[in-house]
C-alpha cells in the first residue's frame, strides 16, 4: 500500500476517501481519521463516528498551515457535513469550554461599552461564537450550554448593527447603478463616434446594446470583436432562411465567423460566442452591405 505522495492535494484526497489508514504527502498526513499540518500538536481535521460528518479545526498558526487547511478543506466532499470547533481530537468539554470563555469576554466587553454600534458589532461577534457551538452540539447530539442563549440587550444591539448593513447595503447599490448610469451615457457620446468609424476608447460600451459597423475588409462589434465581411456574407442567406422559417438554428460551434464559433439564431438575436446581436443590428449591416437587394 502507498503511504507516501507526492503533493499536499494528493493526500488530503486519500484522507477524504478514508481508503487507508495511513498517509504522509510533504508537511500533511493523516492517521485514521484524522489529518494534521507538520505535526500532531496540530490536528486539522476529523471524521465523526457517522463517516460524513467533519469536525474541523478554527484555530490559526501559521500562513502556511494556513495554506493546508485550505487544500484539506477543498478535499472534502461537498455533501458532507463540516463542523468547526478549536480541536478536532479533543473531547465535547474542552472544545465549549473555549467557546465559553470567548463569549464571556466578549459580554464583559459588551456590558462595558456605551456606543450603539461598538455594543452591537460585540453582540454580533457573540451570536457567531454561539451559533458555532449550537452547530457542534446539534452535530455531535449533545445539550446546548445555556451560555448559548441570547439576550434582549444583545439582540437588540445585533439588530442595530444589521439594520445599518442593509442601509450601507441599499446606498451602496444606489451608487453602482449610477456609476453604470453615468458610465453609459459617458458611452453614449463615444459610439456616435464609433459608429462614425474613428477610434475611440471602447470602455462602458458593455452597458449598451451591442452594435455593428463596417470598417475596412470586418465588421466590427461595439465588444471589441472583429468578423471578416466574407464570412458574414456566407451566413446573411441563412440567418434570413432563419427567420423568415420561424425557426431556431443551433450551429454547436460548427459554423466559424473568423476567430469566433456561430452559436445559434432564434430569428430575433444572434448568439457568436458572448456577444448577442439583436436583428435591427444584422438588417442594418445586410442593408450596407447590399444583401437586402439580392435577397
Amino acid at each position: 500500500m502507498k503511504k507516501v505522495f507526492s503533493s499536499h492535494n494528493e493526500v488530503a484526497h486519500i484522507w477524504a476517501s478514508r481508503s487507508q489508514f495511513e498517509g504522509r504527502g510533504g508537511n500533511i498526513f493523516f492517521e485514521d481519521d484524522v489529518i494534521y499540518s507538520y505535526g500532531r500538536h496540530f490536528p486539522v481535521a476529523k471524521f465523526g463516528a457517522d463517516g460524513i460528518t467533519v469536525l474541523f479545526t478554527d484555530r490559526g498558526y501559521s500562513s502556511s498551515t494556513g495554506k493546508h487547511k485550505s487544500i484539506i478543506r477543498g478535499a472534502i466532499p461537498c455533501d458532507y457535513r463540516v463542523i468547526y470547533c478549536d480541536d478536532p481530537t479533543r473531547s465535547n468539554m474542552h472544545n465549549l469550554d473555549v467557546w465559553a470563555r470567548k463569549v464571556e469576554r466578549l459580554r464583559v466587553d459588551f456590558a462595558a461599552k456605551t456606543l450603539r454600534i461598538s455594543r452591537g458589532n460585540l453582540a454580533v461577534e457573540i451570536f457567531k461564537t454561539c451559533e458555532s457551538a449550537i452547530e457542534y452540539c446539534l452535530a455531535l447530539k449533545i445539550s446546548e450550554p445555556d451560555w448559548t442563549n441570547e439576550s434582549n440587550d444583545e439582540m437588540t444591539a445585533r439588530d442595530y448593527v444589521y439594520e445599518l448593513a442593509k442601509a450601507r447595503e441599499v446606498k451602496k447599490e444606489a451608487t453602482r447603478k449610477e456609476r453604470e448610469r453615468l458610465a453609459g451615457i459617458e458611452a453614449s457620446e463615444r459610439i456616435t463616434l464609433w459608429q462614425a468609424g474613428e477610434n475611440v476608447p471602447q470602455n462602458g460600451f458593455s452597458y449598451c446594446a451591442t452594435l455593428l459597423r463596417l470598417k475596412n475588409d470586418e465588421i466590427q462589434t461595439s465588444r471589441g470583436a472583429n468578423i471578416p465581411v466574407a464570412d458574414a456574407l456566407k451566413l446573411w442567406p441563412l440567418l434570413l432562411r432563419v427567420k423568415q422559417s420561424g425557426k431556431t438554428l443551433n450551429s454547436n460551434g460548427s459554423i466559424k465567423l473568423g476567430a469566433y464559433r456561430f452559436n445559434s439564431f432564434d430569428g430575433q438575436t444572434l448568439i457568436v460566442g458572448c456577444h448577442s446581436i439583436a436583428w435591427d443590428q444584422l438588417a442594418l449591416m445586410a442593408e450596407k452591405l447590399n444583401l437586402t437587394e439580392k435577397a
